[in-house]
């Protein structure tokens, strides 16, 4: 490379040199850059208000956020709605809605009662029903014009097939706008039954159902019939008070047993749903009585007879006493041997077996006892 080339290259390697440290090493050329326009800031620039704390006095604007970049959101239910004058109230809510009951729904209706009770020629609880529209988003619903109440009012939502969610309000004078109110929609739950003997054998083939008992309103009657297991697993429960009848509907096989269904949303592990179900013993087996008498043939009244069976892995225990014609009945004896003792104060204890066959009929079994004082 010719000399004079090297002079050329080094004499613009120092220009490049010296131009940098001008815009670089200068801090009062680096900062002089046009400001946006004021549409683009996001807050607003005051006029100088003198020397006022925050303020650059008259030397230069000074700048602050604007009221809508810094207020916080605030809500405060009483000052959402202007209550001055009113005359009657107003509920306001939301319907939250599961996604496993968003085909399910047909119609919602919000039922609003007045916890009153009812005396005979008095005037009626106040009760309303209002439709809820149904469209995109979460479903809320506006009930107006209740009166005001001591008694306070019972909301509730109502949906066919569906657990429909309640809470109690108080609407008065003071406070007559409530818009905090929520009252969820959710599916119904599984419900198993097991049928049981005194032995702890399962009890198969027998009719089973679930007749509703109470509030809330609307659900169906459900009926099953126990499987080879003794059970029956309904679906689609709705929550609440139900009564169980065992056995045909024209001869009950016991007395309804009465169970209580908790919503399936709120009985949750992770994302699974609890169980929910009720062992229910159902006592089956022949009719025996047991006579007591004396030598003689005369009735013997408050005498204690125990039942035990044997040659079972479970032993079945059980006593009653002889009612005035020495009489002591035993609805539900199962097939096998059982053992009988009878005992009484100042008379000899007597023990004694008999057996009972399958399928059998009512039967009696006579026992004398001889008096010792």
């Amino acid at each position: 490379m010719r000399p004079s080339d090297l002079w050329i290259r080094a004499s613009a390697l120092v220009l490049l040199a010296v131009g940098a440290f001008a815009v670089l090493g200068n801090p009062t050329t680096a900062g002089e850059l046009s400001p946006p326009p004021a549409a683009e800031l996001p807050f607003t620039v005051d006029e100088p208000h003198g020397d006022a704390p925050g303020t650059a006095g008259s030397e230069g604007a000074t700048a602050r956020p604007s009221e809508a970049a810094t207020a916080e959101p605030t809500f405060r239910k009483s000052e959402g709605r202007d209550t001055t004058g009113w005359t009657s109230g107003v509920i306001v809510g939301d319907i939250p809605l599961t996604p496993s009951v968003l085909d399910q729904i047909q119609t919602i209706a919000v039922v609003v009662d007045e916890l009153k009770n009812v005396l005979a020629g008095g005037t009626p609880p106040w009760r309303k029903v209002v439709p809820v529209a149904l469209g995109i988003g979460t479903p809320t619903f506006e009930v107006r014009d209740i009166p005001f109440s001591d008694y306070g009012y019972v909301v509730r939502v109502h949906s066919p097939g569906l657990n429909g969610g309640q809470c109690t309000v108080q609407i008065t004078q003071e406070r007559p706008f409530a818009d905090d109110v929520k009252l969820p929609i959710t599916p119904g739950s599984p419900f198993s039954i097991l049928l049981r003997d005194q032995d702890r054998a399962p009890v198969c083939a027998t009719e089973i159902r679930m007749v509703p008992h109470q509030e809330p309103h609307g659900r169906t009657m459900l009926h099953g019939t126990s499987d080879n297991y003794g059970s029956v697993v309904f679906e689609n429960v709705l929550e609440g008070e139900y009564h169980v009848h065992v056995g045909p509907q024209a001869m009950p096989l016991m007395e309804p047993t009465v169970v209580h269904v908790q919503p399936g949303s709120f009985l949750r592990q992770g994302s699974v749903v609890l169980p929910q179900g009720t062992t229910i013993v159902v006592p089956r087996g022949s009719q025996v009585t047991a006579i007591v008498t004396q030598v003689g043939g005369w009735p013997i009244a408050g005498a204690l007879v125990q039942l035990r069976a044997t040659g079972r892995r479970q032993v079945n225990e059980m006593e009653t006493e002889t009612d005035s014609l020495g009489k002591a009945t035993f609805p539900n004896l199962l097939p096998g041997n059982w053992e009988i003792e009878i005992s009484k104060p100042d008379y000899q204890r007597r023990l004694g077996q008999f057996e009972v066959k399958p399928d059998a009929q009512a039967a009696e079994q006579r026992f004398e006892i001889i008096r010792i004082r």
